[in-house]
Formats: structure tokens, sequence, C-alpha cells
């Protein structure tokens, strides 16, 4: 027997994440706990810190292999390196004040 909530996330999750998103969201809000599939929110909060995770380590890299590059080969410093790194710490530190 398909439940009106089986429907709704079937509908929702199946077809657009954005409109699942604002959905669950609602309904949370609202506190609607019984509406919502938690082990599907989840599953979403657990991919959005291993995707945060990856990010912070890709970051990272980038700003590595930059800094090496700066420091091992001065004459092939470039402007572009120097916004590569400008940027990379730039960006992981506006990510991570905002958490």
């Amino acid at each position: 027997m398909t439940t009106k909530t089986d429907a709704i996330d079937e509908h929702l999750y199946g077809g657009d994440f954005y409109d699942w998103t604002i959905e669950t969201s609602r309904l949370l809000r609202e506190g609607r706990i019984t509406e919502v599939d938690l082990n599907q929110i989840a599953e979403e909060i657990e991919d959005m810190g291993k995707s945060d995770r990856h990010a912070l380590s890709s970051y990272l890299k980038l700003l590595m292999v930059h800094l090496l590059r700066w420091y091992y080969l001065p004459k092939y410093k470039s402007i572009s390196w120097k916004l590569s790194i400008t940027n990379a710490r730039d960006e992981r530190c506006v990510g991570l004040a905002a958490q």
C-alpha cells in the first residue's frame, strides 16, 4: 500500500531534488516529522559532509601545489599562480567562516 508520504517522496525526490528539499524543509518547519523520509534526510546530510570534506581536500591540494611551485620554481612565478593561491585561500577561508 502506497501512502501519501511515499507518493510525495517518490514524486519529488525522484523527479526534482530541489523541489524535494523545499517540500521537506517546509514539512520539518511545520513539525510534520512523520511525513518526511528521515533516512533520506540522513543520507543527504552525510553526502553533504562528504562533499564538503572533498572540497576542502581539493582546495588544500591545489593550494599546496601552487605554493610549492611558487617556492621551488621562482623563475616561473606568474600572476595566475599568485591569483590561484589567493583565490584558494580566500574561498576556503570564506567557506570555513560560514560554517
